[in-house]
């Protein structure tokens, strides 16, 4: 079994929703996905540019490579191209949705 995860982002009710996206992609890159999608979830109301900063900051990340990370949006296009497989194959329409299917063992990863 596995757990995938794709972002599918609401930025017509949320205007910081991609941004935020985007941060989960950049604590990803030192290993800390999970402490920033928990952080974030966890504090809806507080994503702007500054709060994602201070998130990034309390979960212990290299706030240069975190600074870099957003401000280049080399993360951008990885929750864009989630967004899209995640909206076209599943229909999905917003996050958390969780789908159970079955793998081969091969399947691309």
């Amino acid at each position: 079994m596995r757990y995938v995860v794709r972002d599918l982002p609401l930025e017509s009710i949320h205007k910081d929703a991609f941004k935020a996206a985007e941060a989960t992609h950049c604590a990803r890159d030192q290993g800390k996905y999970w402490e920033m999608h928990d952080r974030l979830f966890a504090n809806q109301r507080q994503l702007g540019r500054d709060d994602l900063a201070k998130h990034a900051q309390a979960i212990g990340l290299d706030m240069r490579m975190f600074e870099r990370c957003i401000a280049s949006g080399e993360a951008r296009g990885r929750d864009t191209e989630g967004s899209r497989g995640g909206r076209s194959g599943s229909r999905s329409r917003g996050t958390p949705t969780f789908l159970i299917g079955v793998s081969s063992p091969n399947s691309p990863r």
